[in-house]
């Protein structure tokens, strides 16, 4: 429950604003980075559910769709909408209100260092070792960023 709020603090933040909220650039950007981050999250979701219903994919990594250039899209898709709302809000921010610039740090920490992306890759290598298929995909594939192979490593 502390996660959530912390990483929703800009998002809390805006909410008790009392300012005329009419766009600026600042905000568009904000916007559009934040729809940007929802579509690659939702297709990158649904495209993985898809992928593990069927059973022909049964012990198989999902390497095709948006996951044929980056390992971990979702995560992606999810920090580039924490950091969207953030800049949304920064037309807003003040003082001490920037601090609310934990929220997306702390998204962006969780999935890069702690349970997000560490864990899949650490499950992955163990389940995958011995194979190297995979490991041409992990090798030749961005870790975070859905960018064309042998584009730039993230």
């Amino acid at each position: 429950a502390i996660t959530v709020w912390i990483v929703s603090l800009p998002a809390t933040y805006l909410h008790m604003q009392k300012y005329d909220m009419s766009l600026n650039s600042i905000m568009i950007v904000g916007v559009l980075i934040w729809s940007a981050g929802m579509i690659i999250e939702t297709v990158a979701d649904m495209q993985k559910f898809n992928f593990k219903n069927n059973l022909n994919n049964s012990g198989k990594w999902i390497d095709t769709g948006i996951w044929k250039y980056a390992r971990h899209p979702n995560y992606f898709g999810e920090m580039m909408c924490w950091w969207g709302i953030f800049i949304f809000s920064l037309p807003f921010q003040s003082g001490l209100s920037w601090l609310t610039v934990i929220g997306p740090i702390s998204i962006t920490y969780i999935l890069l260092f702690a349970t997000g992306i560490p864990t899949l890759e650490k499950k992955y290598n163990e389940r995958y070792k011995d194979n190297a298929d995979y490991q041409t995909y992990k090798n030749n594939t961005n870790l975070l960023v859905p960018w064309p192979r042998n584009g730039l490593k993230s």
